[in-house]
């Protein structure tokens, strides 16, 4: 016969629950709730208005934030703006520094040349002047070779005499010191050149002076003026002459004794 098992000491009876019961009884259904998921839905609560309030201020800084893109876009516009008028205000001022010193470099000889043209016409005087006479061949050899030299270092630096004799007058080219009356040519027409222009490059150093042609005077009938007009034939019979008597006494009539 086995023997009863040993019966379970005094301590091991059922502690009551804090609720009155017995541990394991009905009213002790499951673990209590954390105290965390109160305290959390109660700081949701108290939080919205704070949340709203912070997107709020977002939104502002990031209406601000465009804002201030906005006008960085604008300012980069108008310094891109401002750039490139700045290159192309650089670019006329180089064209024109350049135009200017090349300007200044083909016209450098200018006085030069304006001096030395009275030296030219004194030597064409003189070619002039020798060929008139035939005791100065070797002279005149001399001066005009001179004279041809003289214009060829002229024309070398693009100094180049008007063309005048023959053409029409020209006034930028052109100072015409006379005019003659002719039928020959068309009025305007150069006739003579009395002292040779010249010019460098494009710029007149002197002009010419020449004497045109001019259409000559057409000759009108002068009219007689009233006083000039002789006077009209009288119709008065003149008066009878009395005969002298001769030396004889006689009365000089025929048949009259």
């Amino acid at each position: 016969m086995k023997p009863a098992p040993d019966e379970p000491p005094a301590s091991a009876s059922p502690k009551p629950s804090p609720s009155g019961g017995p541990t394991g009884s009905p009213a002790d259904t499951g673990p209590p709730p954390p105290a965390g998921d109160q305290s959390g839905q109660a700081v949701e609560g108290q939080s919205a208005p704070a949340a709203e309030d912070q997107l709020e201020r977002l939104r502002q800084e990031l209406t601000a934030a465009q804002q201030a893109c906005q006008q960085a876009q604008s300012e980069l516009a108008a310094a891109n703006e401002a750039k490139l008028r700045a290159l192309a205000e650089l670019e006329n001022f180089r064209r024109r520094t350049q135009r200017q010193m090349e300007e200044e470099r083909r016209y450098a000889l200018f006085p030069l040349v304006r001096d030395l043209l009275p030296v030219l016409d004194n030597l064409r005087r003189a070619v002039d002047s020798a060929q008139k006479s035939p005791d100065t061949a070797g002279l005149l050899a001399g001066v005009q070779l001179v004279y041809k030299q003289l214009q060829d270092v002229l024309e070398r630096h693009h100094c180049v005499e008007i063309e005048a004799l023959g053409a029409a007058f020209d006034p930028n080219l052109h100072q015409a010191v006379g005019q003659t009356p002719t039928t020959e040519h068309p009025p305007g027409t150069i006739l003579e050149v009395a002292q040779p222009g010249y010019r460098l490059y494009d710029r007149v150093v002197r002009p010419s002076l020449v004497v045109v042609a001019a259409a000559p005077a057409e000759q009108t009938p002068v009219e007689p003026s009233p006083g000039d007009h002789p006077p009209p034939h009288s119709t008065k019979t003149p008066p009878a002459t009395t005969p002298e008597p001769s030396s004889d006494g006689s009365s000089g009539k025929a048949g009259r004794k």
